[in-house]
């Protein structure tokens, strides 16, 4: 080993990304691959004039005397990389972080915290990403071709305190990573990994700028179809994702048509619900209000009606700041507008050898996208003229270009210019209204489109009848009509080969479309004779995935199917928009199984809407009117609307009755039952629910029977008829869990456990809290998790485990905070208020009464069970405080005061 140097420093520490999988993957083979990248890095640090500290399988330690030294020797190995073949397909991608500092030196190497800290900062990189420390960017300038990126300030792993650190940013080399993967990296759903963008690099500097300057509230990138608007969006988010410390949030327009629905397409990304009383719009401005965060808005176009609403979020929300992707300007206050435009190209008339071309970011586009399906292909002295004229033919734009480059495996240059330009000249005529460029990007779909075979024709001209993607399964069902001679398998591989569909990165058998390609084979679909016949097709098959879905939205599966109807929620829009005029049975099918799914995962505007729809303008058969009547008497239900609730029950009971339909008659006393109990109407709540579990009894309906005891329990529980209640939830547990009804037994045991335990049986409120928290991690159901959470803390309470319970009350203040749930943060400030009443008097005064006027304000005072439970240590408080302080305490506290003052006693020392 050569002479390690001393005093200050430099250290390279490198890996290979993905190694494992690399190793899996390659075999034997791995050895020669992990021998040629250590000849490589070594290669490049040694003439860099570094020295080897250490190597463990793919990691590399090496230590510089000079830090400019080290950068140089990283960019030169990162380059040597990129340029080697590993084999066909073998992408080996090193991470690299790097760290100045004066470490103390041993005989076996470096100690000490900058050696921890630079091996940390290599970590939270990304594979052909070389991040270094600020002590290292304050001693080093970049260079030639070489420039460093501040990426912000990040927390690492078992080091203290947060980090500034920068990327080294490499012409001829990627540079758009996503956010360095460090402790508390701040929130996105932004996609992990994204090819690297072609042509953009003065357009993403430049748009990245402007937001993270933080002056500019709304940019827009307009711009026509096919320009990359979308993949320069995603680039530019992934690069000021540091500077937004609530996030970066992606959402995809492309399926809306109804502008209505994008504050509840926001609010669904955000996992912002809605809550009775308020509107969408209203819970999207309250969350967002002191938040630094940044929503990227995709496909604009599609919804432009909202632009006013979108501008009454960015003057509710100062720190809010938007990217919106759009064929049009959005044209209100505050609006930045970007123009994006086409790739430029090699000037016509030119010479067209390598090195005149080789420069144009569209030339780089064509030969980057034919090299992914034609690995040998490379710019020569012999195709470069051809490849030019094909990226001045289709005007740059990213998306023809990336069409045109997809069939490079078959046809050459010189032929794939040759055919295309005759194409577009016959395909650009008669569309005279369009710009030149529109026409050549339509031309160029509709060239790839007549190169298909007919029975590809048809597969794709049907896969219009998708919004937002489809599985396998709904292609087969709905384009394969017994006339399809070709496995639809085997047609959608084809039609991803030429990249007119996509296949998804992270949903196996799911595939979509960009929206501009959608375009026109919507268009070519309308054209046809048989759009009639699929858009049935598309209604019947999404009606049978609704009503297949609907009898497991109760089991142990349930968390499943709801996300597989959260996936095809564009689909259910499409199919129920055209129904309702086209088909209006299946409309009613289709919504009435709808409304749980509605219900739980926070669509119950949209779920109303569309039952109001059904009910109101189709003629449905009584069963299906039935149905959707109890659908929409429970979503309205849920945001409190107890007239609207109690008039459909009433409705769902007529027909029932009208029908001699027991289990749905039961089904609407049990809601009539629950909102007369919300509304303090004992008395009559009993009647209802005492038929209901006459009814549910004579009924096969095992889970109707434990709803209908359960509800009967609250009702005994509500009459202060403890005993009675108990009894009545282990009887509906027993039936719950004999027959496997999860839902059931969560739904009674919670009911169970609160009971118990205001009458102080703790081992038995306990077993039973333990056990509905432990089915809620199976159902992914947070609501009940945080119900059962709050019960357990009062259990600790009473047992005097007050941090115990202190942190289970955090827990379920988080998971109410998720889903907007005043109910369960009332739960939260009166458990919290009990817990630290020994400890803040005061606080705990101030938490009760916030929970009192919240819940009268809400409508949700404490049952008697709870007002049992708290009043001795209400009552308790006079003695404690001074008078004056008395009415500081009773006065008014916001809700999200209300739980900052909660949430600061987690970090208030007891």
């Amino acid at each position: 080993m050569s002479e390690l140097p001393t005093g200050t420093v430099t250290f390279v520490f490198t890996d290979i990304e993905g190694s494992t999988r690399l190793q899996q993957f390659l075999g034997d083979g791995y050895a020669a691959v992990l021998a040629g990248h250590r000849r490589i890095l070594r290669e490049a640090f040694s003439c860099a004039g570094g020295v080897e500290v250490d190597t463990q399988g793919d990691a590399f330690f090496y230590v510089f005397a000079r830090a400019q030294d080290a950068v140089s020797g990283a960019t030169e190995g990162q380059r040597a990389l990129a340029a080697h073949s590993f084999g066909d397909g073998i992408e080996v991608r090193v991470r690299m972080g790097i760290h100045t500092g004066e470490p103390a030196r041993t005989d076996e190497g470096y100690v000490g915290g900058d050696v921890h800290l630079g091996s940390r900062i290599c970590s939270v990189g990304w594979g052909g990403q070389i991040v270094v420390s600020s002590a290292t960017a304050a001693v080093v300038s970049g260079g030639k071709d070489v420039r460093l990126q501040p990426l912000g300030e990040h927390a690492l792993k078992d080091i203290d305190g947060r980090h500034l650190l920068h990327q080294v940013v490499v012409e001829g080399l990627r540079q758009d990573f996503p956010v360095l993967r460090s402790v508390g990296a701040h929130p996105t759903n932004l996609p992990p990994r994204l090819p690297e963008l072609i042509g953009r690099t003065e357009d993403i500097t430049a748009v990245s700028g402007l937001l993270s300057s933080g002056q500019e509230p709304l940019v827009t990138l307009a711009g026509p179809g096919g320009t990359g608007k979308t993949r320069l969006a995603l680039a530019v988010a992934e690069r000021v994702v540091s500077f937004f410390a609530d996030g970066v949030f992606f959402v995809d327009l492309s399926a809306l048509v109804n502008p209505s629905l994008v504050a509840a397409s926001i609010a669904r990304v955000l996992s912002v619900r809605e809550t009775p009383g308020r509107s969408v719009e209203k819970e999207l401005i309250d969350h967002l209000a002191s938040k630094k965060m940044l929503l990227v808005l995709d496909n604009f176009e599609q919804v432009m009606d909202a632009a006013s609403g979108l501008s009454s979020l960015l003057g509710g929300a100062a720190a809010l700041q938007v990217l919106v992707t759009s064929r049009e300007r959005l044209r209100i206050t505050g609006e930045r507008v970007v123009a994006v435009s086409a790739l430029s190209v090699p000037p016509a008339g030119s010479q067209s050898g390598v090195d005149e071309v080789v420069d144009s970011p569209a030339v780089a586009l064509f030969v980057a996208r034919a090299q992914a399906v034609k690995a040998d292909f490379a710019l020569t002295e012999v195709n470069a003229g051809d490849v030019a004229g094909i990226c001045r033919r289709l005007d740059g734009l990213p998306l023809a270009i990336e069409l045109a480059a997809a069939r490079i495996n078959l046809l050459s240059p010189a032929v794939l210019l040759s055919r295309l330009d005759q194409k577009l000249k016959v395909l650009s005529a008669g569309r005279r209204e369009a710009p030149d460029r529109q026409r050549s990007l339509r031309g160029a779909i509709a060239w790839s489109y007549q190169l298909l075979s007919a029975e590809e024709q048809r597969l794709f001209r049907r896969l219009g009848v998708f919004a937002a993607g489809w599985s396998l399964d709904a292609a087969e069902a709905v384009c394969d009509r017994g006339d399809l001679d070709l496995d639809v398998l085997d047609g959608l591989g084809s039609l991803v080969d030429k990249s007119l569909i996509r296949a998804s990165a992270t949903i196996d058998e799911r595939f979509t479309m960009l929206e501009t390609i959608r375009d026109f084979v919507v268009e070519q679909l309308q054209e046809s004779a048989e759009v009639a016949e699929l858009r049935l097709a598309h209604a019947q098959y999404f009606q049978a995935v609704a009503q297949q879905a609907e009898q497991h939205l109760i089991g142990g599966h349930q968390g499943e199917w709801l996300d597989r109807l959260d996936l095809e929620h564009d689909n259910f829009r499409a199919a129920l928009a055209w129904s309702i005029e086209q088909a209006p049975e299946l409309a009613g099918q289709t919504a009435s199984a709808l409304w749980r799914f509605w219900d739980v995962r926070g669509h119950v505007t949209e779920g109303r809407q569309w039952l109001d729809r059904v009910l109101n303008e189709i003629q449905l058969p009584s069963p299906e009117r039935m149905r959707a009547s109890q659908g929409a008497a429970t979503l309205a239900d849920s945001q409190d609307d107890h007239q609207q609730a109690i008039a459909h029950a009433q409705q769902a009971l007529a027909l029932a009755r009208d029908l001699g339909d027991n289990t749905e008659a039961a089904r609407a006393l049990i809601g009539l039952g629950a909102v007369w109990l919300q509304q303090g109407d004992v008395d009559r709540a009993s009647s209802a629910i005492e038929e209901a579990a006459a009814l549910a009894q004579v009924t096969t309906n095992r889970h109707l029977q434990v709803r209908a005891l359960c509800n009967l329990g609250n009702v005994r529980a509500a009459q202060q008829r403890d005993d009675e209640a108990i009894s009545l939830y282990e009887d509906g547990a027993a039936i719950a869990e004999s027959s496997g009804d999860k839902r059931g037994l969560m739904m009674t045991l919670i009911s169970l456990g609160e009971v118990t335990a205001f009458n102080r049986r703790l081992d038995e409120a306990r077993n039973a809290l333990q056990r509905v928290i432990q089915l809620a991690h199976e159902l992914s159901d947070g609501f009940y998790q945080a119900a059962a959470l709050i019960n357990l803390g009062i259990v600790e309470v009473l047992e005097g485990e007050k941090d115990h319970a202190i942190t289970h009350f955090q827990q379920a203040l988080t998971e109410a905070g998720n889903y907007n749930s005043t109910y369960l943060v009332l739960g939260c400030l009166d458990g919290m208020a009990a817990a630290i009443i020994d400890d803040d008097v005061v606080k705990a005064a101030r938490l009760f009464a916030a929970s009192d006027s919240l819940g009268a304000d809400a409508g949700i005072p404490r049952s008697a069970g709870e007002q049992t439970l708290y009043q001795p240590f209400i009552d308790a408080i006079p003695q404690h405080i001074a008078t004056e302080q008395r009415e500081i305490c009773r006065g008014p506290l916001s809700l999200d005061d209300a739980v900052a003052l909660a949430e600061s006693m987690m970090t208030t020392p007891r």
